[in-house]
C-alpha cells in the first residue's frame, strides 16, 4: 500500500487483500474512528500516517485468521459491548435466546436468582441483570482467566454488585436453588472438532468448544444434577447444537424433567432446549 492514501482507497485495497468488504470496513472503523457511513462521506480524505499504521497492523493480524473480536478485544451482545480475549468464547447472536427466554418466563418485578454455568465472558448474566434490577446471579466457570474477563464485564456494565463469580467445575462447589439455570455448554463432537475453521480452532478456547465424542458430555452432567439446584417452578435452559435436540430431550425425559420445549434460531435450526424439574 502507498504511504499516501485516502480512506476510500485503503478500504478498497484492504477489502481486496482480505477478501471481505465487511472486515475491511470494520478494521478501518476501529483504526480511524469513523463508521462505514462516515467513511463513505469522507472517502477522499487522506488517512493520517499513525492511523495508516494501525490499519496495516490490524490487517496483518486478520490475515493470520485471528478473529476481529480478538483483534479489537470486544464483542457486541444484547446491545452491550463485552470485552473478550483468547480465554473466552465470543458470545454469539444465537446465545441471546437464553436472555430472551428468561425475560419471556419472568417479569421485571420478579426477584430472580440465576445460575449461569460456563459463564465465559459473563455476557448472559450481565445482559439479564442490566435489564432486571431485581435479579441476582451466580456465574460459574472452571477457568479463572475467563472469570477475570467476566468480572471486568460485570463492572463495565455496573452489575457487579449483583453477580457472584465462582470457580467450579459445573455444580462441584455450588449449593442452594435457583429460578433459572442457564448454560451455553461445549457441544462440538470430537469428529467436528477436527473439522473446525482455523478462525475457531486456533483462537477459541478448546474447553469452551469440545463436548466429547458425541458432543453431549456437558449436557449429561448438567441434566443429571440440575434438579438438585432448581426450585419447583424453575427452568433449566441450554443452548444446543442444531442436530442435538432429540438426544437432549431424551436425557431430560429420562431424568424426569417436564414441560420440555425447543426453540429455533433465526436460521430455523433447533438452538435452545428448556424444561422444568
Amino acid at each position: 500500500m502507498s504511504n499516501s492514501i485516502t480512506i476510500g482507497e485503503i478500504y478498497r485495497q484492504l477489502a481486496a487483500q482480505l477478501g471481505s468488504f465487511l472486515d475491511a470496513g470494520r478494521i478501518v472503523e476501529f483504526a480511524i474512528g469513523k463508521s462505514r457511513a462516515e467513511q463513505i462521506v469522507s472517502e477522499n480524505q487522506s488517512v493520517h500516517q499513525d492511523d495508516l499504521k494501525k490499519v496495516l497492523a490490524l490487517a496483518e493480524r486478520r490475515k493470520t485468521g485471528e478473529p476481529l473480536d480478538h483483534i479489537f478485544g470486544t464483542r457486541e451482545f444484547y446491545g452491550l459491548t463485552f470485552r473478550v480475549n483468547k480465554h473466552v468464547l465470543s458470545p454469539r447472536p444465537e446465545t441471546e435466546m437464553l436472555v430472551d427466554f428468561v425475560f419471556a418466563k419472568s417479569t421485571a418485578a420478579d426477584s430472580l436468582l440465576i445460575l449461569d454455568l460456563g459463564t465465559g465472558s459473563g455476557a448472559i448474566p450481565t445482559a439479564i441483570l442490566k435489564e432486571r434490577a431485581n435479579a441476582h446471579a451466580l456465574a460459574v466457570d472452571v477457568s479463572e482467566k475467563a472469570l477475570e474477563i467476566a468480572r471486568e464485564n460485570a463492572t463495565r456494565h455496573v452489575v457487579s454488585d449483583r453477580i457472584e463469580f465462582v470457580k467450579s467445575n459445573w455444580f462441584e462447589k455450588l449449593s442452594g436453588t435457583f429460578d433459572f439455570i442457564l448454560s451455553n455448554p461445549p457441544y462440538i463432537t470430537d469428529v467436528a472438532m477436527k473439522q473446525l475453521d482455523r478462525e475457531v480452532s486456533e483462537f477459541d478456547p478448546e474447553i469452551a468448544l469440545s463436548g466429547g465424542q458425541d458432543g453431549l458430555d456437558a449436557y449429561r452432567e448438567i441434566i443429571s444434577k440440575a434438579p438438585l439446584y432448581l426450585s419447583k417452578t424453575a427452568w433449566l435452559a441450554m443452548e444446543i447444537g442444531f442436530d442435538q435436540a432429540k438426544a437432549i430431550i431424551e436425557l431430560l425425559d429420562k431424568r424426569g424433567f417436564k414441560d420440555i420445549l425447543v426453540q429455533k434460531d433465526l436460521a430455523g435450526h433447533d438452538r435452545l432446549v428448556a424444561a422444568r424439574p
